[in-house]
């Protein structure tokens, strides 16, 4: 059966590989936890001011935009799809919802217009990847310097600053009882897709897609269709986190995506999200944000060179992506 070879959908029947994943991926969502788990406890005993409520909060909301496109890319990565222009993509929304308030045009329309920007990126990037069938990590990648070159020029190479309102304002900056906005958001994201990928057709055909492009084409699948839906669904993310962090900082600067390309990917790696697709889930991406953004912050807490913060993260990938061949190559 076709769900079968994606080890990720909902099947009454699973074979062996497929259980033989699933077993090998609560060995790694246990690991990661267990890694947060010793950072915090080895770091709190370090400096205790590491326990507080106020920095474990400060934890949650910075990692927060990035879960937020993380999110997006688990179920591109899940559909065998990849996409580095993420990060200028996120500047480039930025700096149209800035734009836009700025130039008095209303807070909900700003927001619309960021998010709204976002997906039509993302509908570029998988209308580009579907008709001429050029490799997603070198399309996007020269998406990438077209889209930070279009936020550079939008701006001038300069900040848009003293963004306010009491609408945008409480997206990046408000509270929900304890639970800062942005967290809400993350949590709203975090679940949508869970359910698109388990407990919908769209999600099914997402794993089969990426298990055996082939194979779900065979089986009736329209493969443009649901490539070009994941590109989508990864811009709405975007857009949304282009949004809040405008919001958050108060201001659009058109560099403020740089990097979350990479973090993004990693955070996904490290969750158990395939580098071929077709298997993984938002859980483990989930803990994969949340490890990156507990050792950014312990790093921060323990006075750590920013150089060393950015060779950590990069061991981690290193290790992730280890594992993950290790996997594939022992089913």
């Amino acid at each position: 059966m076709l769900h079968n070879q994606t080890g990720d959908a909902d099947t009454t029947v699973r074979s062996p590989i497929s259980n033989r994943l699933g077993q090998f991926r609560q060995r790694q969502n246990w690991a990661v936890i267990v890694t947060i788990l010793v950072i915090c406890v080895i770091t709190a005993l370090i400096n205790p001011v590491f326990l507080k409520p106020t920095n474990l909060i400060n934890i949650v909301r910075q990692i927060s935009i990035l879960g937020i496109v993380a999110s997006g890319m688990t179920i591109l990565m899940i559909a065998g799809g990849i996409d580095l222009s993420v990060g200028a993509a996120l500047s480039l929304a930025g700096v149209i919802c800035g734009s836009i308030l700025a130039s008095g045009y209303g807070q909900v329309t700003a927001v619309v217009a960021g998010i709204a920007v976002g997906a039509l990126i993302g509908l570029v990037n998988g209308a580009i990847v579907v008709t001429t069938q050029v490799q997603p990590f070198i399309s996007t990648l020269g998406m990438m310097s077209i889209l930070q070159g279009l936020a550079l020029f939008v701006t001038g190479g300069r900040q848009i600053p003293n963004l306010d309102g009491d609408f945008f304002a409480a997206i990046g900056g408000g509270m929900i009882g304890f639970i800062p906005v942005p967290v809400v958001i993350l949590l709203a994201v975090v679940m949508i897709s869970h359910f698109l990928l388990q407990h919908t057709k769209w999600g099914r055909r997402w794993y089969a897609l990426g298990g055996n492009e082939e194979t779900a084409f065979l089986s009736g699948v329209n493969v443009s269709r649901y490539k070009i839906s994941v590109y989508i669904i990864t811009g709405v993310c975007v857009g949304i986190a282009a949004v809040t962090l405008a919001s958050r900082i108060g201001a659009a600067l058109p560099l403020m995506g740089s990097g979350y390309e990479l973090q993004s990917i990693a955070a996904v790696v490290i969750g158990g999200v395939s580098l071929s697709g077709g298997r993984g889930n938002i859980l483990g991406t989930f803990l994969g944000v949340l490890l990156l953004g507990v050792i950014s912050n312990s790093l921060n807490m323990l006075n750590v060179s920013a150089f060393f913060q950015t060779m950590a993260v990069g061991l981690i990938i290193l290790l992730a992506v280890i594992a993950n061949q290790y996997s594939q190559r022992r089913t």
